[in-house]
């Protein structure tokens, strides 16, 4: 099970099994979505599963591994839609 924590206000749907990937869509109160792919250690704005991401590993300088790294990446996510 990921374990993740989203502000209030905010909202999730599960796609893992409609899925190969373990893949959660956040939507934010302002009406915005990030989609967050646990299999590929990535996630990209909006909705929809791509092959390439730019918010993926050292791309951003974040590599997410280790201890809490699912929680490191949704706290990315939902920070970058708060950006917008």
């Amino acid at each position: 099970m990921i374990k993740y924590q989203l502000p209030d206000g905010w909202s999730v749907e599960d796609f893992s099994t409609e899925t190969k990937d373990a893949v959660i869509i956040i939507k934010s109160p302002s009406g915005f979505f990030v989609t967050c792919n646990f299999n590929k250690r990535r996630w990209n704005t909006g909705i929809g599963i791509s092959y390439y991401s730019t918010h993926e590993g050292s791309s951003h300088g974040k590599t997410y591994s280790g201890r809490g790294w699912q929680k490191a990446l949704v706290q990315d996510a939902v920070q970058d839609l708060r950006s917008i």
